[in-house]
């Protein structure tokens, strides 16, 4: 190592040892159905360690889906469910970490109408995947109010999903939050099944520094009950070749 790299080296923060997540792509799939099974389909290029993330809204005062597998068996972690506005929009979060042999292929257990969708994240830490979680919030009016995370690990990736019933596609437009959120998955039922549910999920990308993200805001497609929730992903530790100063424009990927 070479000896004026010392000094840098005394500046590292914890908070700065942890990798950068990333969207596998820049949208998700999604699928529903009006009262029966149906299936997901993993984005193209989701790997092993991948951490995937899937979103149901469901037009129903209880919860319709009760398992999410794939063909061997795998199957998704419950994250948290809840039922909101009017008492007929439940939303529900699934999380599973990509393990080899997992297929591609994920088959929704589902009595209700529900729409569902699913994207996938890279460099989450696979012990840890959950960073934090915010609460479930519903009502019935023409926008939807996404409650507040706060964040425990540096750049942990918040996301937010958004259910309302008898909507075509229920997110139009973000009207406050500190940062821009981006839609990554935005589903109806586009004249077809399910005939009344829609479901939302948004992302901001890495929150910096830790702590309260504070609320966002979204308008929906009309004023219907819905039902909110957002959470953050934990980033992957860094190797000893990764570590990058934070606030700074100096790094370093080799110390040999």
């Amino acid at each position: 190592m070479h000896l004026y790299l010392i000094p840098f080296l005394l500046f590292f923060i914890p908070q700065a040892c942890f990798g950068a997540i990333s969207a596998v792509t820049a949208t998700g799939n999604s699928g529903g159905s009006s009262g029966g099974n149906f299936t997901l389909t993993s984005p193209a290029g989701t790997t092993t360690g991948d951490v995937l993330v899937v979103i149901m809204g469901e037009h129903s005062n209880a919860e319709g889906v009760t398992s999410i597998t794939d063909g061997s068996g795998n199957a998704f972690t419950n994250l948290g469910s809840s039922t909101g506005g009017g008492g007929v929009a439940f939303l529900s979060i699934w999380y599973r970490v990509v393990a080899s042999g997992d297929g591609t292929t994920w088959t929704v257990t589902n009595t209700n109408n529900t729409e569902g969708g699913i994207m996938a994240y890279r460099g989450v830490n696979n012990n840890n995947p959950i960073d934090a979680q915010g609460t479930f919030d519903g009502g019935t009016t023409a926008s939807s109010t996404i409650d507040a995370v706060t964040t425990v690990s540096d750049d942990a990736w918040l996301i937010a999903a958004v259910e309302e019933s008898n909507a075509g596609g229920p997110l139009s437009s973000q009207t406050s939050g500190s940062l821009p959120m981006y839609i990554r998955v935005n589903a109806g039922n586009g004249g077809g099944p399910p005939s009344r549910a829609g479901v939302g999920m948004l992302d901001v990308g890495p929150v910096s520094p830790t702590g309260s993200t504070g609320t966002y805001v979204w308008n929906l497609s009309a004023s219907n009950n819905s039902q909110s929730f957002a959470f953050s992903l934990t980033p992957a530790p860094r190797g000893p070749s990764q570590y990058i100063l934070k606030n700074s424009s100096w790094k370093n990927t080799n110390f040999n």
